[in-house]
């Protein structure tokens, strides 16, 4: 508080104390000015404004959420092959909104629409959705539950386009309509401690006590992170994925997981109107092109099985959802979506494996044009045959424009 304009501001010396006085006073207000700054000290560090930056720390380690259990690393990656999803999209925008220059996937659609439905969180709160779980949890959950009677079933604005297609697809592909299932992945798991601790119990292995204890605190974490809205945010649901092939014949061809959040994501890139159905056809052509065998010579030419297989699944899909024997969608949003959905598999990246954005480009035209040349169905081995011999012009790289074409002006 500011002196009045007055009073001096500092106490007037009487000019008849003596010298010895004034300096015994001197000494005597420098004791007690020390002392009574430990004293204060003392009392700032129990609890006043000095201990400001402990408070902070606790808040920070409130924000951060529970800690995780033990060997939770090797957990998480043991629960993503017993269920066979992948890692969420999600994972990778999340790692790069706390470290720009982590190489995980360069700025896209999908990297700005997560950080618009994060913003607003700490770090510690990003740290806390990033290590605790809660993105993989929705698919581990729908991944657990997709052989029950009756799993989760897609809801929302893209649910009927999603059993058109599948049962299109079943019909396509297999033995019929029923012959792809599919299974939704909602964030309500994230808001039931009960579902939560049966999931990490049997996917995550956890001992019982320390299951219904960590699922009692990230429950209680989530619901504290308004921006997650009690695990309704898509980024928590952004996975599509088939699981792995049929535990046995009898089997369906395919089971889908449905992300809320993939859906979401799509109609924001504007092709709400065809993406349930592209999802649903590409999802389901990876599982059939994952059951035919590589040719010896896509090992002989140098070819990574797996990136063949990704292509191949990208043209399969494509084929199918713009065949008038298939979905008959418009070529051209079809490929739009595949772009879109491209973006979700590239967090992380990892174009070796699965293709360049251009490769995948060729491989999706390849299909539609192949629908629109030879409308007529034909089987996948004879399909992948014809793919197969196109490959080559595939996996070419771009050619460059020559020196002195650029267009000017």
């Amino acid at each position: 508080m500011s002196s009045p304009a007055h009073a001096p501001l500092l106490p007037h010396r009487p000019a008849s104390r003596p010298a010895a006085a004034v300096a015994a006073a001197l000494a005597a207000g420098l004791v007690v000015a020390v002392l009574g700054g430990l004293a204060v000290g003392g009392a700032l560090a129990a609890g006043g404004p000095a201990g400001a930056p402990a408070r902070a720390r606790a808040a920070s380690a409130a924000e951060a959420g529970p800690a995780v259990p033990p060997g939770w690393a090797a957990r998480r990656r043991e629960a993503g092959l017993r269920t066979g999803r992948p890692a969420s999209p999600a994972t990778a925008a999340v790692a790069g909104l706390l470290d720009p220059v982590w190489p995980g996937c360069g700025p896209t659609r999908l990297t700005r629409w997560v950080a618009t439905l994060l913003h607003g969180l700490t770090r510690p709160q990003l740290d806390f959705v990033l290590r605790s779980g809660i993105l993989d949890f929705p698919a581990d959950d729908a991944a657990l539950t997709a052989r029950a009677a009756n799993p989760a079933a897609p809801t929302g604005p893209g649910a009927p386009g999603l059993v058109r297609a599948a049962r299109a697809a079943g019909s396509f592909w297999g033995t019929g309509p029923d012959d792809v299932r599919l299974v939704a992945a909602h964030g309500d798991v994230l808001r039931d401690p009960v579902r939560l601790t049966r999931l990490l119990a049997v996917v995550y292995r956890l001992p019982p006590a320390q299951a219904q204890r960590y699922a009692s605190e990230v429950v209680a974490a989530v619901a504290g992170i308004p921006a997650l809205r009690h695990g309704d945010n898509p980024v928590l649901t952004l996975g599509a994925a088939p699981l792995p092939a049929r535990p046995s014949a009898a089997g369906p061809l395919a089971t889908v997981v449905v992300g809320d959040g993939a859906l979401a994501y799509l109609a924001a890139t504007g092709v709400a109107d065809v993406a349930p159905a592209v999802l649903v056809a590409d999802a389901v052509a990876r599982r059939v092109a994952d059951d035919l065998p590589a040719p010896a010579a896509a090992a002989s030419a140098g070819v990574q099985a797996e990136r063949r297989q990704a292509l191949l699944g990208l043209a399969l899909g494509t084929h199918f959802a713009t065949s008038r024997r298939g979905l008959a969608l418009d070529a051209w949003r079809v490929l739009q979506t595949t772009g879109a959905l491209g973006e979700l598999g590239d967090c992380p990246a990892d174009t070796g494996l699965r293709g360049t954005p251009d490769q995948r480009l060729r491989a999706a035209t390849w299909g539609a044009d192949l629908a629109a040349r030879r409308p007529a169905s034909a089987s996948a081995p004879r399909l992948a045959a014809r793919f197969d011999a196109a490959l080559p012009a595939v996996l070419s790289p771009p050619v460059a424009p020559a020196a002195g074409l650029a267009p000017t002006g």
